[in-house]
């Protein structure tokens, strides 16, 4: 199980950002990257792969997701828009009824157009605010599609996983009731030649119906958590969740004790990068709120058309013009309604640092606990590889005794139960440790680009 140190080579926007990251980076300076030497599951398990590659196409959860992003990519268009060039066309059709002094009554037709432009100049960094804020919130739904996609994946591996052990678990049932059954022959027959008494024979009947009802429960459990699994991914699966050969290696085989530190350039953790984008969010809100009583001026141009009406002359004259200028549009008063914006985002600003800070803690908490039980189950997986050799061992001068008939078909079979236990135990092993790591990595994201390129 490899160990990286962290080196802290930072991008942060800010510098509340990079003040921040620092600090995890250093706090967390062990880390579990993802490499090759301690692969996931679905390495071995084709049918794992098969399911979380289908994942994007199948899942409602991503697909709403992708709806925000698309809300999100929209919201960006609109706050572009603002510094935009705006055009607007107009046309008239009039139906007019003039009564003039000293004129007959007249009735006319009047088609008029008009076209307009308008251009921002200076808004005093509003319109360059609004802008960012659509790009922080594409980038904020963004990191969000990639958490809901990371969560996703780590649950359904979470809950294949539970279902190869429960396969696992059936499987050892069945050998277990075979042997048993074996024995209540056993036993029934040396009964019958004067070799057995009753009670042993009663011992072995009880020890077969335990495994049948044990057997009957995990059948039962299995068949509602593979509909379960089948519902969560949203698909009819129809998987096997058998082990395969590569997995059984994997299990059997695989070094899980500590090996050299490598390093890695980058490390962050998704919701706090969540929370810094919020905090770049209302920086850009404390600046509208400040421009919002500062003239903003505007490039403005138009081509009109109006009639003027001309004297002793029913027919109005119309009239081509062209304008171009700038325009200034001040809010004078607004009764501290800009003042109570910006001490809204002032306040949400400090709340969602605050919040950064104190989750990072509970991050960093959290990543070394995962850390420490990695170590934990790497000894164990270790030792119980070892405990299962002795089972074995066991198992096999207890077969050797019982057909010299110098120990029990009862003590035989617990025997066989021992292995059994031992066995399902290192595969649990496997899979918590596999779990564990699986939660590390969701907990944090690897940046590994060249530390030259920052």
């Amino acid at each position: 199980m490899p160990y990286y140190m962290v080196r802290t080579i930072l991008r942060p926007s800010t510098h509340f950002a990079g003040k921040l990251l620092a600090t995890l980076s250093l706090t967390c300076v062990l880390g579990f990257a993802q490499e090759t030497d301690v692969e996931m599951p679905e390495a071995y398990l084709p049918e794992l792969k098969r399911v979380l590659r289908s994942l994007p196409q199948t899942s409602s959860l991503l697909d709403e997701e992708r709806q925000r992003m698309k809300e999100a990519v929209g919201g960006a268009k609109v706050a572009r828009s603002a510094s935009g060039l705006k055009l607007r066309l107009n046309l008239q059709g009039q139906s007019i009824h003039e009564d003039r002094p000293d004129q007959d009554f007249h009735h006319r037709y009047r088609f008029l157009g008009s076209a307009y432009l308008k251009k921002p100049l200076y808004h005093w960094g509003a319109l360059k605010a609004e802008r960012e804020i659509g790009q922080l919130e594409e980038r904020k739904a963004s990191l969000r599609f990639r958490s809901s996609e990371k969560s996703l994946t780590s649950e359904v591996r979470s809950h294949y996983l539970n279902l190869v052990l429960f396969k696992y678990e059936i499987q050892l049932a069945k050998e277990t009731l075979s042997i048993a059954l074996k024995n209540e022959e056993n036993l029934s027959k040396r009964q019958a030649l004067g070799l057995g008494t009753a009670l042993g024979v009663d011992e072995a009947i009880a020890l077969r119906l335990q495994q049948e009802i044990q057997l009957s429960n995990l059948e039962s459990q299995f068949l509602t958590q593979s509909s379960l699994f089948d519902d969560f991914v949203e698909a009819d699966s129809n998987l096997s969740f058998e082990r395969t050969p590569a997995f059984l290696d994997f299990c059997e085989n695989h070094p899980f004790s500590p090996k050299s530190p490598m390093l890695i350039s980058r490390i962050s953790f998704q919701e706090v990068e969540e929370i810094e984008l919020e905090v770049e969010n209302e920086k850009r809100r404390i600046v509208i709120a400040e421009s919002q009583l500062k003239p903003k001026f505007n490039l403005i141009g138009g081509v009109f058309q109006d009639q003027v009406a001309v004297a002793d002359n029913r027919e109005n004259l119309t009239r081509n013009n062209l304008l171009i200028g700038v325009e200034a549009n001040w809010a004078i008063w607004d009764s501290k309604k800009s003042t109570g914006e910006k001490e809204i985002a002032l306040a949400r600003k400090r709340r969602y640092e605050l919040s950064a800070e104190r989750l990072s803690r509970s991050l960093r908490i959290e990543l070394e606990s995962l850390r420490n039980s990695l170590l934990s189950l790497g000894k164990n997986i270790e030792v119980t590889r070892q405990l299962v050799k002795v089972a074995e061992n066991r198992y096999e001068k207890s077969l050797i005794e019982f057909e010299l008939n110098r120990i029990t078909p009862i003590a035989h079979f617990e025997t066989r139960i021992s292995l059994d236990r031992s066995r399902l135990a290192l595969l649990q092993a496997v899979i918590h440790y596999q779990k564990t790591k699986d939660r590390y990595l969701t907990r944090i994201t690897f940046d590994t680009e060249d530390s030259s390129n920052p």
